[in-house]
């Protein structure tokens, strides 16, 4: 009985290490929120002269009421929340439009991307935020 009892103990441990190196994989993949995509059209001489253009986001922010918890404030978050936020309903995160100014540098073509940092979704119970990646498409020159 002790073979057959160390065979199958040492079949079964296997997988819980496949479970183990699931979980440790999406933990690495969560370690910050969604990057964000964002198309900008360019007229031929803002590409080639570089410019600055005011754009809009929408996003995920972490809540200002619970600071991304989703515990109603002045309680104590926990695995499971008692008490939800009453701004986000206990997700921690609220959708926003947010609008910033960018640089284009001069001499992009189409197909450039732009890398903003930490400017995509919040991260879920304060993970850092995603990218905003901005993929430009140069105008044909009317001239």
């Amino acid at each position: 009985m002790g073979i057959f009892n160390n065979i199958l103990e040492s079949f079964f441990s296997g997988f819980s290490d496949i479970g183990q190196q699931q979980q440790d994989r999406r933990q690495s993949e969560s370690t910050k929120g969604e990057d964000i995509r964002l198309d900008l059209k360019l007229e031929f001489r803002e590409a080639v002269f570089g410019c600055e253009k005011q754009i809009k986001i929408v996003h995920l922010e972490n809540c200002s009421i619970c600071s991304g918890s989703g515990a109603k404030p002045s309680t104590r978050p926990r695995t499971c929340i008692e008490e939800k936020c009453e701004n986000c309903n206990g997700s921690g995160l609220n959708q926003v439009t947010k609008e910033m100014k960018i640089t284009i540098p001069a001499g992009v073509d189409s197909g450039t991307r732009l890398r903003v940092a930490n400017e995509g979704d919040a991260g879920l119970h304060s993970i850092p935020s995603g990218d905003l990646y901005i993929y430009l498409f140069v105008q044909p020159d009317n001239d």
